[in-house]
């Protein structure tokens, strides 16, 4: 007898394990964009935050602009984006998070040798940018404060990868401003160097895109990320 009823025992406790994950709250995922403006590591805490809260978390990296498109086109249900940036048709909430730019230099040049660097005295070196139609906002805002630091670079293209980037500048062949997060990055032959009054005249901070309808999820996030970021 006992024979026969364990098997029909084994089978109901499968049968109840089943139907009681089916009864469970699936997870809900959240599809979160990072923009690439920032150094990663800065959003390790968010991330781990935001992955305990909603159980499922997919990120995608990719720049500001990009970001926004996807959340446009239901593809993300936010990113933290850098400001400025073109959110129309989205809901844009600024987070108090921000840092200010850093030259990252040749070491070879005298320049890297000086502590707190006028933007201007670099006027004739040339400067790693990327093309204005990727992002106007950010490049308008930028221009804005280059003009009132009396600073006028010499653009040239910025290489797409950040490696490549940095191997030509310690070749000597140009600079780039940076958030002060990447200064975590060491590469031999170049130097991060601190822009005087950075925080107050090249700050570059970071903001929450959704969809406008997305309220509950938006204040969701925006209180995880507020005490999670740095």
């Amino acid at each position: 007898m006992l024979d026969i009823v364990r098997p029909l025992l084994a089978l109901q406790e499968h049968t109840l394990a089943a139907l009681s994950q089916l009864s469970a709250p699936a997870q809900q995922l959240l599809r979160l964009g990072l923009t690439t403006a920032f150094e990663q590591g800065v959003f390790a805490a968010a991330e781990s935050a935001l992955g305990e809260q909603t159980g499922a978390l997919h990120i995608t990296r990719q720049s500001s602009p990009a970001l926004a498109r996807l959340v446009r086109k239901g593809k993300l249900d936010a990113a933290l984006v850098a400001l400025p940036l073109n959110t129309e048709g989205l809901h844009l909430h600024p987070l108090s998070y921000q840092e200010p730019l850093i030259a990252a230099l040749p070491a070879s040049w005298p320049e890297a040798a000086t502590a707190d660097l006028a933007l201007s005295a670099l006027n004739h070196r040339p400067l790693f940018w990327f093309r204005r139609e990727r992002n106007p906002d950010f490049f308008d805002y930028t221009r804005r404060i280059f003009d009132r630091a009396g600073y006028s670079p010499a653009y040239v293209e910025e290489p797409a990868e950040h490696d490549v980037l940095l191997a030509r500048i310690a070749r000597g062949e140009g600079m780039i401003l940076l958030p002060a997060s990447f200064s975590a990055i060491q590469r031999q032959g170049v130097v991060f160097c601190s822009l005087r009054d950075a925080s107050q005249q090249l700050p570059l901070r970071l903001g929450v895109v959704t969809m406008p309808a997305n309220e509950g999820l938006r204040e969701r996030v925006i209180a995880a990320l507020e005490k999670s970021l740095p």
